[in-house]
C-alpha cells in the first residue's frame, strides 16, 4: 500500500516535471522567435535611417554648395575658402547631431525593451 502511494506520487511528480519542461521549451521557442523578429525590425530600421541620413546629408550639402559656387563667381577664392570652412563646420555639427539622435533612439528602445521584460 505504501509502495503504491509512493509510486503514484513519483509518477505524478514526473508528469508535473515533464509539463514544466514542455512549457519552458515553448516559452524559449517563443522568445527566440521574438528575438528574430526584433532583429529583422532593427535591421530594417537601420537601413531606413541610413538611407534617410544619406539623402538628408546630400540635400544639405547641395543647399550649401550652390551658394558657394555663386560666391566663387562673385568674390573669388577667398570667399569660397571662408564659406567652405563654414560649410564643413555645419556638416560636422549636423553629423554629430544625427549621431547623438541615433544613440538617443537606440537607448530609448533598449530601455523600453528592458522595461517590458
Amino acid at each position: 500500500m505504501e509502495t503504491e502511494r509512493l509510486r503514484s506520487s513519483q509518477i505524478q511528480a514526473e508528469r508535473t516535471l515533464e509539463a514544466r519542461e514542455r512549457s519552458h521549451r515553448q516559452r524559449v521557442k517563443g522568445l527566440e522567435e521574438q528575438v528574430a523578429t526584433l532583429k529583422d525590425q532593427l535591421g530594417q530600421e537601420i537601413r531606413k535611417r541610413q538611407a534617410y541620413i544619406r539623402f538628408g546629408l546630400r540635400n544639405y550639402l547641395v543647399s550649401w554648395f550652390a551658394p558657394m559656387a555663386q560666391l566663387i563667381v562673385n568674390e573669388g577664392h577667398h570667399g569660397f575658402t571662408t564659406s567652405l570652412f563654414k560649410v564643413l563646420a555645419n556638416v560636422i555639427l549636423v553629423h554629430k547631431f544625427w549621431k547623438l539622435q541615433r544613440m538617443a533612439i537606440s537607448y530609448s528602445r533598449v530601455k523600453n525593451m528592458l522595461a517590458r521584460s
